[in-house]
């Protein structure tokens, strides 16, 4: 039987009085429990409520809601929990219906009527997998408290993890050298030179080749800041300097720019005592920890009011442009770029004031200033660099006279990274800078400074450093005699000295000889000595024949001499005192090839070997140049040598009979 829609309400009715299905029995059941537009959207036993959901109908007869006691069991719609309610209805004959009353979710789903219990309840996941090693060499652990999800336990990796530096086995890391080793044996102070070396006394352990290293932080006590002595078995400083203060060294110019350097040095001291100070009987002393003490004891000493500066300088002319005018000038001190102190002392000797500084401290052309903001000198962290202020013709950097200020911010703010030029050491090795770039950085004496990574390059005994390249040294070097000095041409008349300098060698043997890397020097000393190194990797002396060294070897400027080398430091001068001089050639360990003697020259004449104590079977020739007695002048000229004055550069002498 097929139900209208028009007719549902009467024929529920029926069915509800009758308790007789209302539908043919074979009306299937759509097996839905929810939402329905009809009758024919439920179940047998349900018809569609006025809400849109299928209802429960029942014969029961009814008044009110609790008559309807035969409520159905709670069911299972997937994870949902359908309860249902009983409730009377109906216009005449009210019945009672089942409707659903309430819908919950199963978090753990449904089953049989009923929410299923939550598998993680009374579950604690305290107890993480075993750590375990993976393919990279890493230590993977878990963390110890996890994560219940469907009754089972996760838990997180511990992040991140352990690299295991020699390498994972069985769930753990290798052990190491450096595990077992606690570092708490540090080494025993110690002393280099006058600066002590104290170790910290817990280290930190470096694996070198398979073994554990120790280093240990140090602390360095340079004793010559406060003028006191290393003590060897603490490493600290011992007799240091008392200082009675009212004057102070605020300002120093030790490392001046110009070719008068140690002319344009000054200190500049404060009198902060409160009140005049007299100077006199006072003593400016300087020196170093290992070198000699200068002192310089005040006369006709300057007046020094309460809190006036006064300049000290080497010259009464420190600017070299009359523009620096210091209070005093002082004499026989000379203040070192390296490493230097100033004292001053009062009459009674009392040390009044102390400035040392280090290697590394001074700057080219700069002062050194002590803040403004500091209390005393003593620490070279309140030193710094002036890096604005200028004076003088030589554009130096200081404020001579004037108050200090302050320390630049940024020592690095107006500095641009060059590189510099590679170039040769006091050791003869070269010195080459491996980045082509730098960034400024400021050193601990709070100087501006660019690391362009120097590397020493040790020149071999076959090598010799020029220009920061180790050159090898090719061809054969002189023994002893092999190459004699004949003749110097030391007062040109014609020609300017400058221009018309030369000397002449000869080579006494069959082969070819190299000259790169040999020493041609006098015998003075001090600055008065000339020397110079021939740095020309290809001069050479051929067989038997004679090379010329000219002061000046353009050939249409020193009178004609062709294919000179550059005598680049002339030891020939014109007074060279009635004993004569000894020009020496020689080879960079100091082997001497020979020594000739060097007489007072006569004005446009050279002074020539004469053949004979050379050439033709001649004996003794190493020895032939020693004195004056087988030299004579030149009294006329070579046909090549066209400077106006005698002389015969580049090819063989005249006869001076008699030789000895």
């Amino acid at each position: 039987m097929k139900c209208s829609t028009r007719s549902l309400l009467l024929i529920a009715a029926s069915v509800f009085a009758l308790g007789l299905s209302a539908c043919s029995a074979d009306d299937p059941s759509t097996g839905k429990d929810d939402s329905c537009v009809v009758n024919s959207d439920c179940a047998d036993d349900e018809i569609c409520g006025s809400d849109g959901n299928c209802v429960v109908v029942s014969d029961e007869a009814c008044s009110a809601d609790s008559d309807c006691t035969d409520i159905p069991e709670p069911q299972c719609n997937g994870d949902d929990l359908v309860t249902y309610g009983g409730v009377c209805d109906g216009d005449d004959a009210q019945t009672c219906t089942y409707p659903e009353v309430n819908t919950e979710t199963c978090e753990a789903g449904c089953t049989d009527g009923a929410c299923n219990p939550d598998p993680c309840e009374n579950v604690t996941c305290d107890e993480p997998p075993a750590a375990q090693c993976s393919g990279n060499g890493e230590l993977v652990e878990y963390e110890a408290t996890g994560t219940c999800g469907a009754g089972e336990c996760s838990y997180d990796r511990v992040s991140p993890a352990q690299q295991c530096v020699h390498g994972c086995q069985d769930g753990a890391c290798l052990t190491g050298p450096c595990d077992a080793e606690a570092c708490d044996t540090p080494p025993a102070p110690e002393c280099d030179g006058n600066t002590g070396i104290v170790y910290a006394d817990t280290g930190t352990c470096n694996e070198e080749d398979g073994s554990a290293t120790c280093s240990y932080d140090i602390t360095y006590n340079n004793c010559d800041y406060v003028g006191g002595t290393c003590d060897e078995s603490t490493g600290t400083c011992t007799d240091t300097v008392t200082e009675t203060g009212g004057a102070m060294i605020v300002e120093i110019m030790a490392n001046a720019a110009g070719s008068y350097e140690s002319g344009d040095e000054w200190f500049e001291v404060v009198n902060d005592s409160g009140s005049a100070i007299d100077l006199s009987g006072w003593t400016i002393r300087s020196g170093t920890s290992t070198g000699t003490v200068e002192e310089h004891a005040l006369t006709s000493a300057p007046a020094f009011a309460a809190d006036a500066r006064l300049v000290f300088a080497s010259s009464a002319d420190p600017a070299d442009d009359g523009t620096v005018t210091p209070d005093y000038v002082y004499a026989g001190i000379t203040l070192n770029n390296n490493s230097d102190y100033i004292e001053l002392l009062d009459s009674n000797g009392a040390i009044v004031d102390r400035v040392f500084w280090e290697a590394g401290t001074t700057l080219d052309g700069k002062s050194r200033k002590l803040d403004p903001n500091a209390t005393d000198n003593d620490d070279f962290a309140d030193w710094c660099p002036e890096l604005d202020s200028t004076y003088g013709d030589d554009g130096e950097f200081g404020t001579p006279g004037a108050a200090n200020p302050p320390c630049a911010a940024d020592a690095c703010a107006d500095v641009t990274c060059q590189k510099p030029d590679d170039f040769c050491n006091a050791d003869g090795n070269a010195v080459q800078y491996t980045l082509d770039t730098a960034d400024c950085q400021v050193s601990r004496f709070n100087n501006p400074y660019c690391d362009f990574m120097p590397q020493e390059v040790d020149c071999t005994d076959a090598e010799y450093c020029l220009t920061g390249v180790c050159e090898a040294v090719t061809g054969t070097l002189p023994s002893p005699g092999d190459i004699i000095f004949t003749e110097f041409m030391g007062n040109p008349s014609a020609i300017s000295d400058s221009d018309g300098e030369y000397l002449e060698l000869y080579n006494t043997t069959d082969q070819e000889l190299t000259l790169f890397t040999l020493v041609i020097k006098d015998n003075e000393t001090g600055n008065s000595q000339d020397s110079f190194v021939v740095e020309n990797p290809t001069a050479t002396i051929p067989a038997n024949g004679y090379v010329v060294f000219a002061a000046d070897t353009d050939s249409s400027l020193n009178g004609g001499i062709q294919n000179a080398y550059l005598l680049d430091d002339s030891p020939l001068k014109n007074s060279p005192g009635s004993a004569g001089l000894v020009i020496s050639l020689e080879l960079q360990d100091g082997t001497v090839i020979d020594e000739a003697y060097y007489g007072e020259p006569t004005a446009g004449a050279s002074q020539q070997l004469s053949i004979d104590a050379y050439t033709g079977g001649a004996t003794n020739v190493a020895q032939s140049n020693d004195s004056d007695a087988n030299f004579c002048d030149a009294t006329s000229a070579d046909s090549a040598y066209t400077s106006g004055d005698f002389g015969s550069p580049g090819v063989a002498n005249v006869s001076c009979a008699p030789i000895q």
